[in-house]
C-alpha cells in the first residue's frame, strides 16, 4: 500500500489536485482511492512574507505501484514540475503542488532525499484524520478527533456553478443581472468548490424573452471584463451559455474561456471550427427547442436512450470532423429541453449507458420542474434538497454537475463520499 499526500495553496487549487491524481494515475500509481480535501491554515515560520499565509488543499491518496520508493519520488517530482511547480524554492513558500511519499508498504527509509514514513507525518493531524477516515490500520484506531480544517471539499465529480446574468431565468432570475451581483457570485461559487463557473446571458425557460445577439455579448463581456483579475488570480476556469456562435466567438477572442456550453447543440462548422483551433473545450446539449417550446418533447419514452445515444454518437462524430479531441468535449443530455419529467428521470436512471462514448458528461438538472412528480415544492428556488438528493444518486456516472448550489452540493458529496 502507498501512501501519498497531495496539497497545494496557489491558483486553481482543485484543479492543481485534479490533474496530479490524473498524472499519477497515468504514470505511476493504480488502483487509485482518493480521500476527502481538507483546507487547512498554512503552517509559515513567524517572520515569512504576508503573502505567504494562503490556506491549503490537502489530500492523500492510496494505490499501488510497481516503481520502487526512489524512482517513484522522481515521478512524482516529474508530476509537481509539469504542473508548475519551480524545481527550486523557499521551503515555506506557497506552491502549486506538493506531493509527498507518506507511507510505502512497510519500507522504512532514512536518507537525505527521502524519508518514509514521511517525516512530518505525525506532526500533521490532518494526515493522521485523512489516514483514518480511509480506514487505515493503526490510524483507524484513533480514539481522539483533532478539527484542524476550515473546509471540507471533494474532487469528484467537479460542480459547475450557475451565475445566471439574466432577468427572467426561471429560478434566479434577476438576482445577478447587474455586474457587482454577478462578480459577488462568481466569487462565491469559486469558494465554495465549484471547479467551473457558467455565465449565461440568455435565458432558455419556456417564454424567455430573447435578448439581441449584442446585448447577450454586452453582458457577459461586462461580468468577464470586471471579474478578470480575480479569475486570473485563482485560474478560474469559465463556461459561456450560450446558442449564439457569434457571442462565443467574440467572447473567445478577448476572454481566457475552459467551456463553451452549447446550449441548442447546433453551431454551424465554420464556427465550430474556429472553436476546435482553440483551446476551448465544447459541451453540446441535447435539445429540441431553445428556449424550450412548452409540450414540444421527445416521442418516445421506450427509446429515449437508444435515441439520445445515437444523436451523441452522430454529434460527436461531427464534431471530430471538424478538428475537435475527443478529450475535449462534453455531452449534457438536455434535462427538461424537449423531455416530459418522466423522461427527465429515465434519463437520470440510465446516464451509465450514455457515458459509455468517450466523452465527458455534464448534467444540469439543478430545481428542474421534473421534481414536481415526487416534490410538492413549486418554487424552483426551494428545490435544492431534491436537486442534492438527485445528485448523490448520479454522483460516479458524470464528470460534471451543473447547479446553483454549489456550497451544499460539496457538503453532500463529502459526506456521501467519507462513508463510501
Amino acid at each position: 500500500m502507498i501512501v501519498i499526500s497531495l496539497g497545494t495553496n496557489l491558483g486553481n487549487r482543485l484543479d492543481n489536485l485534479s490533474r496530479a491524481i490524473n498524472l499519477m494515475s497515468e504514470r505511476c500509481l493504480k488502483n487509485l482511492k482518493t480521500s476527502i480535501i481538507l483546507e487547512t491554515e498554512a503552517i509559515v515560520p513567524s517572520d515569512a512574507p504576508n503573502n505567504w499565509n494562503k490556506p491549503y488543499l490537502n489530500m492523500i491518496a492510496v494505490g499501488t505501484t510497481n516503481l520502487p520508493p526512489h524512482n517513484l519520488l522522481h515521478e512524482l517530482k516529474k508530476i509537481e514540475r509539469e504542473i508548475g511547480r519551480p524545481k527550486i524554492y523557499d521551503r515555506w513558500s506557497p506552491r502549486i503542488i506538493d506531493l509527498d511519499i507518506l507511507l510505502y508498504d512497510d519500507v522504512l527509509i532514512n536518507e537525505p532525499d527521502l524519508t518514509i514514513p514521511h517525516k512530518e507525518l505525525y506532526n500533521r493531524s490532518f494526515f493522521l484524520h485523512l489516514l483514518a477516515l480511509l480506514n487505515i490500520f493503526p490510524w483507524s484506531e484513533q480514539r481522539e478527533f483533532k478539527n484542524t480544517f476550515t473546509k471540507t471539499l471533494t474532487l469528484y465529480p467537479k460542480f459547475v456553478g450557475i451565475v445566471n446574468v439574466t432577468e427572467d431565468s426561471f429560478s434566479d432570475g434577476g438576482k445577478y443581472n447587474y455586474v457587482e451581483d454577478a462578480c459577488q457570485q462568481i466569487l462565491k461559487l469559486s469558494k465554495d468548490g465549484a471547479s467551473v463557473i457558467e455565465l449565461g446571458a440568455q435565458s432558455t425557460k419556456d417564454g424567455a424573452t430573447i435578448v439581441s445577439e449584442s446585448e447577450e455579448y454586452k453582458k457577459l463581456d461586462d461580468v468577464l471584463t470586471e471579474a478578470e483579475a480575480f479569475i486570473g488570480e485563482h485560474k478560474i476556469k469559465v463556461s459561456i451559455d450560450t446558442f449564439r456562435s457569434e457571442v462565443a466567438l467574440r467572447l473567445l477572442k478577448k476572454h481566457d474561456i475552459s467551456i463553451i456550453n452549447n446550449v441548442n447543440g447546433i453551431f454551424d462548422e465554420m464556427s465550430l471550427r474556429q472553436i476546435a483551433n482553440s483551446a476551448c473545450n465544447l459541451c453540446f446539449v441535447h435539445s429540441l427547442d431553445v428556449p424550450v417550446v412548452s409540450n414540444r418533447v421527445m416521442e418516445s419514452n421506450s427509446t429515449l436512450i437508444r435515441d439520445l445515444m445515437s444523436w451523441q454518437d452522430m454529434h460527436i462524430e461531427r464534431l471530430l470532423s471538424l478538428g475537435f479531441d475527443e478529450e475535449r468535449l462534453i455531452f449534457d443530455p438536455g434535462i427538461g429541453f424537449g423531455k416530459t419529467s418522466y423522461q427527465c428521470i429515465n434519463i437520470l436512471q440510465n446516464l451509465a449507458k450514455l457515458r459509455s462514448a468517450n466523452c465527458r458528461l455534464m448534467v444540469g438538472h439543478s430545481r428542474k420542474s421534473y421534481m414536481n412528480t415526487f416534490s410538492e415544492e413549486k418554487i424552483p428556488v426551494n428545490r435544492d434538497i431534491e436537486t442534492i438528493a438527485n445528485s448523490l444518486s448520479i454522483l460516479d456516472k458524470v464528470d460534471f454537475l451543473r447547479v446553483h448550489n454549489v456550497r451544499d452540493h460539496m457538503r453532500a458529496a463529502v459526506a456521501y463520499q467519507s462513508c463510501q
